[in-house]
C-alpha cells in the first residue's frame, strides 16, 4: 500500500485512536509478534548475520554457527529445505553477536523462518515485534520528509492494518506479506530516524470504531474520490468507509491513466484465471456513483459472466 497522507488524516479523524496494547504502570510490555512474508515459492535463498547467525532445525536443535557476514545457501527441493547436504522441513536463522539476521543481505529484526513449501521451493518469514515491524514500514509508504503529523498517521494506520490482519494467512505459515498485498516492509534498511520516532510517538496507538479495529485501508492517490467500501469489496457497508470527496487527492501528482484491451486480449486474461467464456459479443458496464467501474459484464457465446471491478 501507499498513501497520500491527507486522506490518512481523514481516516484517523473518523475513528476513535486508542491503545492496542496499553500497559499497567511499572508492567513490562510484550507487543505482539507477527510473522511477514518475505520470500514465497523461492528456489534459493542465501542467509547470513551483520554479526553472525545461528541456524536451528524445527525442533530447536542447533544445527550451525557463522560469524561475520558469511553467507550460506539454503535450497528448496520436493524433499524439503537443503542445507550443507542434509534436508530439514524448517530452519531458523537466529542472529548472533548483537547483530540482525539477514536474507540474500538484507537485514531484518527477530528472527527470520524458513520452510519448505511443498512445491520444490521455499518460503522466507519474518518473527518481529510489531513497532520494530512499523519502523521499516512507516519510510516505504511515506517519504521520511512527510510532516511529522503525517508521519504519525502513517504508523497509526500501519499499526491498526497490521493488528487487523496479523492472522489473514497462518495456514499457510505467516500472517502478513512484505509488499503491497499487504503493506511495504523493507526490514532495517527502510528504517529512518524520522520515521522511527513517529512510530515510538505513537506505540501501541491503533484506531478503532465501536471498540473495534477499523479496517484501515489507505492508498497513493483515490483520484480526487474515495468509494463506499461495498463498491470495492464484497462487504457490508461500513460507517467510516463512506464515499468523500478528497480535496488533496485531486492535485495529486500522479496522473490519471488508461488501457485499451481488445475482446480477444480480454478473453486470454480471462483464460489465466480459468475462465472460458468463448467468443466475446458485447461487453457492459455497472459504475459507481463517482463513474469508476463497478462491474463488467461480459457476454459470449457461453453466456454472459460477472467480472467485479
Amino acid at each position: 500500500m501507499k498513501q497520500h497522507w491527507t486522506r490518512l488524516c481523514l481516516v484517523i479523524a473518523a475513528a476513535l485512536c486508542a491503545p492496542a496494547f496499553a500497559l499497567a504502570k511499572g508492567a513490562v510490555g510484550h507487543p505482539p509478534m507477527l510473522s511477514v512474508a518475505l520470500h514465497l515459492h523461492q528456489p534459493r535463498v542465501e542467509i547470513s548475520g551483520t554479526a553472525g547467525f545461528k541456524l536451528t532445525d524445527g525442533a530447536g536443535r542447533q544445527l550451525d554457527l557463522q560469524w561475520g557476514g558469511t553467507r550460506m545457501a539454503v535450497e528448496g527441493t520436493l524433499a524439503g529445505l537443503r542445507y550443507k547436504g542434509a534436508t530439514h522441513q524448517k530452519l531458523r536463522v537466529m542472529p548472533a553477536g548483537g547483530g540482525f539476521a539477514q536474507v540474500n543481505g538484507k537485514p531484518y529484526r527477530g528472527f527470520l523462518e524458513l520452510m519448505a513449501d511443498g512445491r520444490g521451493s521455499l518460503n522466507v518469514v519474518n518473527h518481529v515485534g510489531i513497532e520494530s515491524y512499523l519502523w521499516g514500514v512507516v519510510k516505504a509508504e511515506i517519504s521520511a520528509s512527510a510532516p511529522v503529523a503525517a508521519q504519525r498517521a502513517q504508523a497509526v494506520a500501519a499499526r491498526t492494518f497490521a493488528m487487523k490482519n496479523k492472522d489473514t494467512n497462518l495456514s499457510r505459515g505467516y500472517g502478513l506479506k512484505a509488499n503491497e498485498q499487504s503493506q511495504v516492509y523493507g526490514g532495517v534498511s527502510m528504517e529512518d530516524p524520522r520515521c522511527t520516532k513517529a512510530v515510538n510517538d505513537t506505540r501501541g496507538v491503533v484506531a478503532t470504531f465501536e471498540g473495534r479495529l477499523i479496517e484501515a485501508q489507505y492508498h497513493a492517490s483515490c483520484g480526487g474520490h474515495t468509494e463506499n467500501n461495498e463498491d470495492v469489496w464484497v462487504s457490508d457497508p461500513i460507517p467510516y468507509e463512506r464515499s468523500r470527496q478528497c480535496w488533496g487527492c485531486q492535485s495529486s501528482p500522479m496522473p490519471p491513466w488508461s488501457v485499451s484491451l481488445d475482446y480477444g486480449t480480454i478473453r486470454k486474461k480471462l483464460l489465466q484465471f480459468d475462465w472460458d467464456i468463448g467468443d466475446i459479443s458485447r461487453i457492459d458496464f455497472t459504475k459507481t456513483k463517482t463513474g469508476r467501474v463497478k462491474d463488467v459484464m461480459v457476454h459470449s457465446t457461453t453466456g454472459v459472466a460477472r467480472v467485479p471491478g
